[in-house]
């Protein structure tokens, strides 16, 4: 799905599909934001290849966007505490 209005960006500092996948696992949990339930909310990687990703797009509802870019913070905050070298350059919503 290509980026369609406002939506969370976050690049990473280095090529680590493991990060990727980490993170859209955790979003994806049932009770989160990437569940099946919830089809207002989207995502994309680019470039769509797991090896060289570099940039995650996450769209969801203008009104719960916040929460989704807090949510990737706490995850990625958890990542780092566990011993995860900071891999991620920028998180944000985008313009």
């Amino acid at each position: 799905m290509t980026a369609k209005g406002r939506h969370v960006v976050i690049n990473f500092t280095s090529n680590r599909s493991i990060a990727v996948g980490s993170l859209l696992h955790k979003l994806k949990d049932e009770d989160s934001f990437l569940s099946p339930t919830k089809p207002d909310y989207w995502y994309t990687v680019e470039p769509d290849s797991p090896e060289i990703a570099k940039t995650i797009l996450l769209g969801a509802p203008e009104n719960e966007l916040e929460s989704l870019l807090q949510e990737c913070k706490a995850v990625i905050a958890d990542f780092e505490k566990r011993g995860e070298r900071k891999i991620y350059h920028t998180i944000k919503i985008s313009d």
